[in-house]
């Protein structure tokens, strides 16, 4: 046998019948004692079996690893033990163990309080002197959370590829990193209104473009972009581009400026075949700091959507401007009315300058003259209303023009008729539409538009809307003629419809008659044929029914209207025969003779019972709720305020006299989440509406309230009150929105501490690896003779083990970087400790100054935490200074009165420390600035750097509560300025807590 003393990695076993006595340890045990104190330090679990699987060794990572202690395992059967899920056949396994002499892989153990975990495992065989196998040298190491991370990391992926690669519409994965880069330094050289740069510079806009690069498009891209490959496309944005998409570029430019984390836009984009596509697409940004070399794209194909949408909202055009013409048409009997609502209808809809009517349209008549004509108050009329003209040689060629043609005749510069010459010059007329329409019963009349302002092209569908509102005015004048040949009861009642659809009455003073619809009758409680016609009689018998105490009112409105004109408008009160009260409401307007006189009253009565009683019950409860904190409204059907709580007067800042009788809307200014017609629709049909509106409070606040409206009716259904009922959450929504930040804060924390878990659990691995190296390299090395090849590589491999050892370290820092002391810690005399450390390491042509106040500036933190900053950001500023120079390192007091932003983190106000490192050195660009604090990112040559520094740096900085502001400008030198709150301790404290 050999000296276990010195070859410490061998366990013997004496007799080869260890397997068959489970619960005696073979006589040599004892001699692996110095081994076993050296396993003992290591963190995988290890232990010796008989190669019956009876356990001889167990080591303190095992007692940790499983749960049972050395005592209780030693003696047991392993597999029995741990109840070993093997991924083969164990047969199998101890097969390839006996060939090979040693084997690897992951097994499932259960532990001692019946959890489970999984563990990589290496099994090595042990011979004695006559290569008989002995026992059976077990290392596992446990692996279970790391396996779960795996699979979990593999799933994401597999989900986030799945997605991208089968998603039905076209996704695109670009590189946004160099142009941020780019406008981050437009920040640095002070520009701030970046809509104005990039109208002033389309340069940058067009060189934007081109460094933008896709890093991969989906399958939908292909096919929507006729791509054969993705090569194709995944080069540059140019092949897709086309000139009207820089402008919708360069708000994509914007919105990264402003920090934006979404932007949605419509623009067109071509094939590669040359097609143009008219697309939506929305970019999701990652937040800052991210450097936006992973943006993604989704484009939605919209040109058919586009095309159709058009059309519709044409023909919606068209529909919308005849339901108006219509309803132009249809609000009046009186034919010059009516002309005159419809010129002023048409000359918004097309927005012409002038619009008119003249009559006959016959080139072979004496004698034209112009029927009606509105024109915009900045161009004047041209015609004589109602004074005949006579026909001239160009009026004449303008209506058979017009006559000859089945639709409309377009005149002006673009068109083969032109305007008449000395008209077109006095009248600016540039451009003319004109139709000639035929009422059944008269001549023709000739309709027409002029535009003064411009020459205009006039579209296809405003042709199509001048023929249709032609044709239907010709049915229009048609019908209008035809009325006035009716008899004069007719004529009343068609008044009485456009009035109000409701009960009309007359008072005619010329014949002393009175006369009642049915539905008058009805609303003032008498029968029709009890009615009086005579005036005078009727007058007493309405008074009877007039409430008493309304009576004088009533009369003053009446005798109001008949002296001044003025409309007839009043509510009043009636008492039918069952002494049923009724509110009434009555309308009317005053026709008078040639000398003023008053000839007639015609009007309209509505029973408003219903509606008033609804108000009143909202304004009771509105009132029994006058101590709520919640703002209550409540509004007439036309949205007029007649009730404003104090809660409302607290919200909006209006009392209640300034407020009741305004339109709500117009005084909150109101924005809905939908259109108010889309609100005034579900209050229609459903009588309830809730959600969130904007409001504007009287000191010109902008608030979000929650809004509750019900509408109420009367018992018949008649008129509608809305109650509303307003809460202030402004404060809510911020804070939600705040909220949301801190979670994205936090998410970016927790990624942070799983790459530094992980990285922790590698290091381990490779520390068990080391471990094994060290221990072997020591033993060959003290072995190998002074001047054997075999000493020298024994030593290189020491050497190497060591680097790997010091690797091990700063992971293992990091790692631990956000669980250091919080003790009360002196800034200036640690930082001071360092660099006296530092100095004698510095290189010749590199000066170190440093610039240390005298008073102690204290800190809750730890020394030595303190110390790596220092080095790290030091040791980072002499590799960048190559060619050498000054190193500069300065601690300075800092008062922060109100929140400022740095480049990674953000300062409340508070008092600070500021430990400042500049260098003169090469300096970094905006590209490797967004990431150096992230883990194994360096930019040092292979060999030189691990990439841990910094992030352990940025690691202590946030668990001390401080922030970093970084700056630094390429071949000009970088500034690192560390930031911590001050501790309200002395120095003494600190110095004893050192």
């Amino acid at each position: 046998m050999r000296d276990e003393s010195k070859e410490g990695a061998t366990f013997h076993f004496a007799g080869s019948n260890a397997a068959d006595a489970p619960h005696t340890a073979p006589a040599s045990t004892e001699r692996v004692t110095p081994v076993a104190n050296l396993l003992d330090l290591i963190h995988d679990a290890f232990f010796v079996r008989s190669m019956g699987g009876v356990i001889h060794y167990w080591n303190r990572a095992a007692e940790e690893l499983y749960g049972w202690t050395a005592d209780e395992a030693v003696g047991r059967v392993s597999h029995e033990l741990l109840k070993t899920v093997f991924p083969a056949p164990l047969a199998q396994i101890e097969a390839e163990l006996l060939r090979a002499g040693r084997w690897e892989g992951e097994l499932v153990h259960t532990r001692k309080d019946g959890s489970e975990v999984t563990v990589a495992s290496r099994w090595s065989l042990q011979r004695d002197e006559r290569a008989l196998p002995t026992a059976i040298v077990e290392t596992n190491n446990d692996i279970t959370a790391r396996r779960r991370a795996e699979e979990a990391l593999q799933e994401r992926e597999w989900r986030y590829r799945h997605i991208f690669h089968t998603a039905g519409v076209s996704i695109w994965d670009e590189d946004f990193s160099r142009a941020k880069a780019a406008i981050d330094e437009l920040k640095a050289r002070g520009v701030r209104d970046f809509r104005a740069y990039l109208a002033e510079h389309p340069e940058f806009v067009a060189e934007a473009v081109s460094i933008v690069r896709i890093v991969d498009v989906n399958d939908a891209t292909l096919r929507l972009f006729a791509a054969d490959s993705k090569q194709e496309l995944v080069e540059s944005l140019h092949k897709v581009f086309v000139p009207e998409t820089h402008e919708v570029f360069a708000n994509e430019l914007i919105a990264i400026a402003e920090g934006r984390t979404y932007f949605e836009g419509e623009t067109t984009l071509r094939t590669l075949k040359g097609e143009p596509l008219t697309v939506l697409f929305t970019m999701t940004f990652p937040p800052p700091p991210d450097s936006l070399n992973s943006v993604l794209v989704t484009v939605t194909d919209i040109t058919e959507r586009n095309r159709a949408e058009e059309q519709r909202l044409a023909h919606v055009w068209i529909l919308e401007s005849m339901d108006r013409i219509n309803r132009a048409m249809q609000g009046t009997n009186d034919l010059e009315q009516m002309m005159s609502d419809v010129l002023d209808a048409v000359l918004e809809i097309f927005g012409a300058d002038r619009a008119w009517l003249v009559y006959p349209c016959d080139p072979e008549a004496a004698s034209w003259r112009a029927a009606m004509e509105h024109t915009r108050p900045e161009f004047p009329g041209i015609f004589t209303i109602g004074t005949d003209l006579p026909i001239d040689t160009e009026i004449a060629t303008v209506f058979r023009s017009a006559r000859a043609c089945a639709g409309a005749v377009l005149f002006g510069p673009e068109y083969d008729l032109q305007v008449p010459a000395l008209v077109a010059e006095r009248f600016s007329i540039q451009s003319q539409m004109a139709i000639a329409i035929y009422p059944k019963v008269d001549q023709p009349y000739l309709f027409g538009l002029h535009q003064c302002s411009r020459t205009r092209v006039w579209k296809a569908q405003e042709k199509r809307l001048f023929e249709a509102i032609g044709r239907r005015l010709a049915d229009a004048l048609t019908s209008l003629l035809i009325f006035r040949s009716l008899r004069e009861s007719e004529r009343k009642l068609e008044e009485a419809q456009r009035i109000a659809h409701v009960g009309h009455w007359e008072r005619n003073f010329e014949t002393g008659r009175v006369t009642l619809s049915d539905e008058t009758c009805l609303i003032l409680g008498v029968q029709p044929q009890e009615v009086p016609s005579e005036l005078a009689q009727w007058r007493e018998r309405w008074f009877d029914i007039v409430h008493p105490n309304d009576r004088t009112r009533l009369q003053q409105a009446l005798e109001s209207s008949l002296e001044t004109g003025e409309p007839y408008d009043v509510e009043y009160r009636v008492v039918r025969s069952n002494d049923d009260a009724r509110i009434v409401h009555s309308r009317a307007h005053v026709a008078r003779d040639e000398t003023g006189r008053p000839r007639r009253i015609f009007g309209m009565t509505q029973d408003i019972t219903d509606l008033r009683r609804a108000e009143e019950e909202l304004r009771k409860q509105a009132e029994l709720l006058s101590l709520a904190h919640d703002a209550i409204i409540v509004r007439d059907a036309e949205s007029r305020i007649t009730f404003w709580n104090p809660g409302a007067e607290k919200t909006y800042g209006w009392s209640a006299e300034e407020a009741v009788g305004r339109m709500s809307h117009e005084l909150l200014q109101t924005r809905f989440p939908v259109s108010k017609q889309a609100v005034a629709a579900v209050l229609e049909q459903q009588g309830e509406w809730e959600g969130e509106l904007t409001h504007i409070t009287r000191e010109g606040t902008t608030i979000v309230v929650t809004s509750r409206q019900s509408r109420r009716r009367g018992e018949r259904g008649a008129g509608a009150a809305i109650l509303e009922i307003n809460r202030d959450i402004t404060e809510r929504k911020q804070a939600e929105a705040e909220r949301a930040k801190l979670e994205e804060r936090l998410r970016q924390a927790e990624k942070m501490e799983a790459i530094g878990r992980f990285a922790s659990g590698i290091a381990h691995d490779f520390n068990n690896v080391l471990g094994g190296i060290v221990a072997y390299g020591e033993m060959l090395f003290d072995e190998a003779p002074e001047e054997a090849a075999r000493k020298r590589y024994a030593r290189n491999v020491l050497t190497a083990a060591t680097r790997g050892r010091d690797l091990v370290d700063q992971i293992l820092a990091y790692s631990r970087s956000q669980r250091g002391r919080h003790v009360p810690t002196d800034v200036c005399r640690t930082v001071a400790e360092t660099l006296e450390l530092l100095r004698s390491s510095l290189p010749a042509r590199i000066s170190l100054y440093p610039k240390i106040p005298d008073v102690p500036l204290v800190v809750l933190g730890d020394a030595t935490q303190l110390h790596q900053i220092v080095m790290n950001l030091c040791s980072n500023s002499i590799h960048a200074m190559k060619a050498g120079g000054p190193l500069r390192v300065a601690i300075t007091p800092l008062d922060a009165a109100a929140e400022r932003v740095l480049s990674h983190g953000n300062l409340s106000a508070g008092r600070y420390v500021c430990t400042c490192v500049e260098d003169s050195g090469c300096g970094m660009d905006e590209a490797t600035l967004a990431h150096i604090f992230e883990p194994f990112f360096t930019t040092k040559e292979i060999g030189r750097g691990t990439g841990l520094g910094l992030a352990l740096v940025y690691a202590i900085v946030v668990d001390l509560g401080g922030a970093i502001d970084v700056k630094s400008v390429p071949d000009e030198g970088s500034t690192f300025s560390i930031y911590l709150p001050l501790a309200d301790v002395t120095a003494a404290a600190a110095a004893a807590a050192a």
